[in-house]
């Protein structure tokens, strides 16, 4: 799977301080929980027949390949811009185990809803070199509880900077529906302004949900 990817400058970069000052720290991730509502999307997809979790993963991608920062990585000494990362997410493997399937990020709906479906078996994908195969959002659900946060396991405290995202069950109040949702990132690329835009274009994508899951 391809991407291609530019190299930034930090010289010049309002950042610089702040990617810097993380980078320096022992346990440089931010994690933020949050609710999300979910407009009329769980009707939607119940009477379209989407996977609500499938529709999760694409619109947490879309969103994501939206805002750089959820598109940089650390390279050494260097910063790199990917134009495009995608979808690592979890699938059930039997009664008590899963998988990750790793799928191309396509901003068109149907096509990534087809190929996130498909039902062929790809085995256990374990984490590989995070240097160089970093292209990714990492994503999975606990559909079975609601939370605040989590907190996920790291290959490197210092290096490894590939979003993680989680949420979980869906809970309705009167006529609206929310998610929870955790959000783990390294803090020299992320701020809480970038997990807040996160947050805004998902609850953009599901109150419009005929636009933005169209089969």
């Amino acid at each position: 799977m391809k991407t291609s990817w530019k190299r930034l400058s930090i010289d010049n970069w309002e950042r610089k301080h702040i990617y810097e000052g993380f980078r320096a720290c022992e346990f440089p991730f931010l994690v933020v929980g949050a609710n999300v509502n979910l407009g009329n999307s769980p009707e939607y997809w119940k009477t379209a027949g989407i996977s609500p979790y499938l529709a999760c993963v694409y619109a947490i991608c879309k969103a994501a390949n939206e805002i750089p920062a959820f598109r940089q990585r650390m390279r050494g000494d260097d910063l790199i811009e990917y134009d495009t990362v995608h979808a690592d997410f979890t699938v059930p493997a039997g009664e008590a185990s899963f998988t990750i399937r790793q799928i191309p990020f396509t901003s068109e709906f149907q096509p990534f809803y087809q190929a996130a479906s498909s039902k062929e078996d790809v085995g256990f994908i374990m984490p590989g070199d995070i240097t160089e195969l970093d292209h990714w959002i990492f994503m999975s659900c606990l559909p079975w509880i609601s939370f605040t946060h989590v907190m996920q396991p790291m290959q490197s405290l210092k290096n490894d900077c590939i979003p993680r995202i989680v949420w979980g069950k869906f809970s309705q109040q009167g006529s609206l529906w929310n998610m929870p949702i955790s959000v783990q990132a390294h803090h020299s690329l992320v701020d809480g302004l970038h997990i807040a835009q996160l947050l805004s274009r998902l609850e953009n994508y599901f109150a419009n949900p005929e636009s933005t899951f169209q089969l």
